[in-house]
C-alpha cells in the first residue's frame, strides 16, 4: 500500500514540472509532440505487457499512472498555458479550433487515463486481464480523436 501512495504521489508531483514559458508556437508543438511520444510509449509498453505477461505485469500500474501523468502535463501546457495572453498561440496549427473543444478533447483523454489505472490496478491485483486491452484501445480513440479534432467522444 505505502508503494501504491509513492507511485501516486509521484505521479501527481510530476504533472506540475512543466512550469517553461513558450515563447513561439513552434517550441509548444515540439514539447507537446514529445509528450505525445510519450503516451504512445507508455501505450506500447502496456500493450507489451498484456501480450507477453510475466515479470514485467506489475509494470502495467506504472506505466499507465504515467499515461496519467503525461495527460495533466498536456492539460496544463495546452490547456492552460496557452491560454495566457502572452502565450497566445495561432490555432490554424492545431487540430481543433478553440480552447475549449481541446478542453474536451483533453477531459476524454484524462478519464480514459485515469480509467486505464484502475483496470490495470485490478489486473496486477488480481491476475485477471479483462478489460485491459478494450481501455488500451478506448485511450486510443481519445488520442485520435484530439489529433483529428474529432469531438464525437464527448457527445
Amino acid at each position: 500500500m505505502k508503494f501504491k501512495t509513492f507511485i501516486l504521489a509521484m505521479a501527481c508531483a510530476s504533472s506540475l514540472a512543466p512550469q517553461a514559458a513558450f515563447a513561439e508556437d513552434d517550441n509548444v508543438l515540439a514539447y507537446v509532440r514529445i509528450l505525445g511520444d510519450t503516451f504512445e510509449l507508455q501505450i506500447q509498453a502496456i500493450e507489451y505487457v498484456l501480450a507477453e505477461g510475466g515479470v514485467y505485469t506489475s509494470n502495467a500500474v506504472r506505466h499507465s499512472m504515467d499515461i496519467l501523468s503525461t495527460a495533466d502535463m498536456l492539460n496544463y501546457v495546452v490547456g492552460k498555458e496557452m491560454s495566457k495572453p502572452e502565450r497566445a498561440v495561432d490555432m490554424d496549427k492545431w487540430p481543433w479550433s478553440t480552447r475549449e473543444e481541446f478542453v474536451k478533447l483533453s477531459e476524454a483523454n484524462w478519464q480514459a487515463a485515469k480509467d486505464l489505472v484502475g483496470i490495470t490496478e485490478n489486473w496486477v491485483a488480481t491476475g485477471n486481464n479483462a478489460g485491459v486491452a478494450e481501455g488500451v484501445q478506448h485511450l486510443r480513440r481519445t488520442c485520435e480523436a484530439c489529433h483529428s479534432g474529432d469531438n464525437s467522444l464527448n457527445k
